[in-house]
């Protein structure tokens, strides 16, 4: 939910491809259902951080074999991901939290019995402004 309750976010399948997933936006009643991402590989791992602290954009990562974990960014309607960097080794496990500034990603990566708590400083340096 964006932080004003008005939007949701739905992960879903795509349709015959059990591992690739689609990324919508809709209203918070479930109408208005928007695809905003797609990911391109039957293989990609894919997780929901975090809604901008505006509302506008939505961090998500994308463990890509071969190419590693990386930390991107789109707007709320839709367009070409920002791609704010590579991740920590391992999966994201949880506990995602971005500050209300929206400069600082906390998170936790690693595996199960492993994970390390991470924090990403000055976010925002390294991305546009959301519209």
């Amino acid at each position: 939910m964006s932080k004003d309750g008005t939007l949701a976010l739905m992960v879903a399948p795509r349709p015959g491809q059990r591992a690739a997933v689609r990324l919508y936006v809709m209203q918070s009643d479930g109408s208005g259902r928007r695809e905003i991402y797609t990911t391109q590989e039957t293989g990609d791992r894919f997780g929901v951080l975090a809604w901008t602290p505006d509302g506008g954009a939505i961090y998500f990562c994308q463990l890509q074999p071969g190419k590693g974990l990386r930390l991107w960014r789109i707007l709320v309607n839709g367009g070409t991901p920002e791609d704010a960097g590579l991740l920590p080794l391992g999966p994201p496990g949880g506990g995602h939290s971005l500050s209300g500034d929206g400069t600082r990603l906390a998170f936790t990566a690693g595996a199960r019995n492993q994970a390390e708590l991470w924090a990403l400083d000055n976010l925002g340096a390294v991305m546009t402004p959301s519209k």
